[in-house]
């Protein structure tokens, strides 16, 4: 069972947002619950979670994200500006 610390980054199991690890122990709390916050459009979010389905995520898997994210859209931006150039040069 993978043991859970507060700061750590996780996810759900099935997917989702990353999120914070907030809480793992706490008068609220029961036993094998987690307690995580993250940010959805700029506002917070707070849920508790069964330790079962959540995964840690490294950080240089969020790195990766993160670049293939920023490679989409400098693609995506590169090939507009080829669109606008081509739109140019016709007039």
């Amino acid at each position: 069972m993978v043991e859970f610390k507060l700061g750590d980054v996780v996810r759900l199991k099935s997917g989702g947002p990353l999120m914070t690890v907030e809480d793992t122990a706490g008068g609220s709390l029961e036993d094998g619950q987690i307690r995580c916050q993250w940010f959805l459009r700029d506002k917070l979010h707070r849920e508790v979670f069964q330790r079962d389905c959540l995964a840690p995520v490294g950080i240089s898997e969020n790195f990766e994200e993160r670049l293939e994210r920023l490679r989409k859209r400098s693609d995506e931006f590169n090939a507009r500006q080829g669109e606008r150039s081509k739109d140019v040069s016709q007039d």
